[in-house]
């Protein structure tokens, strides 16, 4: 994983925690809509696909609906974990890149419709996140208005 995913991935983590210490409703790890925590390949799967396409294409089986970002979310923090661990093995995935800047851009407007301050990066951890939504990728949609 090169410099700019582990800035990425640092602003990913410090936006996630913003608005789970933030004044969002809670959810329990039971009704969570993730299970990025116990995110595992399928074996079978790896044989046809090849590992790289397996991750990519099981990111999207660990989420119930779209990625919404206005509850409390235990199960979702640990996407930032899953995407550190496969982006060091495959640091050229576009896709996993993808994840991690729609999430970014996600967290982004969750902490401003819920009035949450945006966290400060630690200096040099600060990287610009420039990417449009992937049709690939779920839709990061804002459940208050369904947007």
């Amino acid at each position: 994983m090169d410099l700019a995913d582990t800035k990425l991935l640092h602003l990913l983590h410090l936006y996630l925690e913003s608005l789970l210490e933030g004044q969002l409703p809670y959810c329990s790890l039971t009704e969570s809509n993730y299970t990025f925590h116990i995110f595992a390949i399928d074996l079978e799967w790896e044989e046809d696909i090849g590992r790289e396409g397996v991750v990519e294409a099981q990111l999207g089986s660990h989420v119930k609906g779209p990625i919404v970002l206005t509850e409390q979310d235990p199960g979702l923090s640990s996407i930032v974990d899953v995407l550190g661990k496969y982006l060091t093995e495959f640091p050229g995935s576009a896709i996993l890149k993808k994840w991690v800047s729609d999430l970014i851009e996600s967290a982004k407007v969750a902490c401003e419709e819920a009035n949450v301050p945006f966290p400060s990066p630690k200096p040099n951890m600060d990287a610009p996140v420039t990417s449009a939504p992937s049709s690939a990728m779920p839709k990061l949609l804002d459940k208050a208005s369904g947007k």
